[in-house]
């Protein structure tokens, strides 16, 4: 019987194709000027949220799961009393990683593995010019009852954590993450507020 032989381009195909699956297995090249929609909250969530995320209420272990710029006019519509935010900003000396980049503690603290080099040069290259940068096709937040008052889920498909307030009646919540919710003690439908995951400011209403 006679064997069946590959084309000549189906060969050079082939060829391509296993050089591109062997590059594969490396760490992305730095960005010249990282933003945290891109480079750096991939980073921080593989890394950080463990001890620096929304289900924390260490007092001394601030948030870095939102790029808290307390200059945002869109923070300041929703007038959330955010003090358990970490500013991005170099001069605030509370951003993500900064006692490891600065030569003290190393973050994330043993014995969790270090950062890799390339991720660590992203983080000071971000230090630099601190930008939160755009989705080009957002997802808006939104909230709905889950399955029914008072209990209510606030989402983003983007994965992003999502602040915001309702007011119910005449109590205010205080939304400061993604997820399932309830209502306080006090607090009874309708409900009608503002969320906010870093781009889109959006109007909800939970009747």
């Amino acid at each position: 019987m006679k064997r069946a032989l590959l084309s000549p381009w189906l060969v050079s195909l082939l060829g391509i194709a296993l050089l591109a699956a062997a590059g594969c297995g490396g760490e992305a090249p730095v960005p010249k000027a990282p933003t945290w929609v891109d480079d750096v909250m991939p980073i921080l969530r593989a890394n950080c949220f463990t001890c620096h995320g929304a289900g924390v209420r260490d007092k001394d272990a601030k948030r870095w799961d939102f790029f808290y710029d307390p200059d945002d006019p869109k923070l300041r519509d929703i007038n959330l009393p955010i003090g358990f935010m970490s500013p991005v900003t170099l001069a605030s000396g509370r951003w993500p990683l900064w006692l490891m980049l600065k030569g003290g503690d190393r973050m994330p603290p043993v014995p969790a593995p270090p950062l890799s080099e390339r991720d660590a040069q992203v983080l000071k290259l971000f230090q630099m010019s601190p930008k939160r940068g755009t989705r080009p096709a957002n997802h808006t937040p939104k909230a709905g009852w889950f399955p029914k008052a008072p209990w209510f889920v606030v989402s983003d498909d983007d994965g992003e954590q999502v602040l915001g307030k309702l007011t119910c009646g005449s109590v205010e919540v205080l939304i400061d993450h993604t997820g399932n919710q309830r209502l306080p003690a006090g607090a009874s439908p309708p409900c009608t507020g503002l969320l906010y995951d870093g781009q889109d400011l959006q109007a909800v209403t939970l009747d």
